[in-house]
């Protein structure tokens, strides 16, 4: 089982369509059963943190609940994160409490809210952190309170890797004009230097959406979700 989780921030409507469109047919393909996501990404588009990790989790638990009618196994789930969807997945990933969706917000679930593997498609992992001319830390709706809580390079520091670690597979373009390919780099040192156990896989040429339909994209899902990379 794949779960997708696109980027934004967008309205819900319009998160799916660039996942469902590249990404999902080719994973099909290959033998995944996928689902993807909307969620809530920021105040504006319904819900701030962690409300909107908190819909990442209630899609991890759905994902688990409904596996096995598709012929998925519940157990193996993994969680692919596009852009923002990857900043998301990562904090879900590297919290180790656990996200749990308020009460009338989520369908039924099953087992475990956190995924068995994580996959950052050009994942804007500094996205708690940076600053524009409007913080994208005002635009998901994280306060001073929640800074470290939301910030997948303060999680590392907070949070050691587990026994056995913790593997993380970060996917980037290395024409990735919007998140470039230097966060990935800068996160993948900091974690191994931590004790995690980090893939980086960058796709030359490829920019922030073009990642999305480089076969090695695909073929890199498709091991980690096998248990093969």
């Amino acid at each position: 089982m794949i779960l997708l989780v696109p980027g934004g921030p967008q309205p819900l409507l319009q998160q799916p369509s660039l996942v469902l469109g590249d990404l999902a047919p080719v994973l099909v393909q290959r033998g995944a059963v996928v689902m993807a996501i909307e969620w809530r990404q920021g105040p504006t588009y319904g819900a701030g943190f962690p409300r909107e990790v908190e819909d990442v989790a209630c899609a991890i638990g759905v994902a688990r609940k409904i596996a096995p009618e598709y012929g998925a196994d519940q157990s193996r789930v993994t969680l692919v994160g596009h852009s923002l969807g990857g900043w998301a997945g990562a904090v879900l990933t590297l919290t180790p409490q656990k996200y749990k969706p308020a009460a009338g917000t989520c369908n039924e679930t099953a087992g475990w809210l956190r995924p068995d593997r994580f996959v950052s498609i050009a994942g804007a992992l500094d996205e708690a952190s940076e600053t524009d001319d409007i913080p994208l830390s005002v635009q998901l709706g994280i306060d001073a309170a929640h800074a470290a809580d939301a910030d997948p390079f303060a999680l590392i520091d907070r949070y050691p890797p587990g026994v056995p670690p913790l593997r993380l597979t970060l996917i980037h373009g290395t024409a990735d004009d919007q998140v470039p390919v230097k966060v990935s780099r800068e996160f993948r040192a900091a974690a191994i230097d931590r004790g995690y156990v980090v893939d980086l896989i960058e796709v030359a040429g490829a920019d922030h959406h073009g990642v999305l339909t480089a076969p090695l994209t695909a073929s890199t899902i498709m091991a980690v979700a096998s248990g093969s990379g």
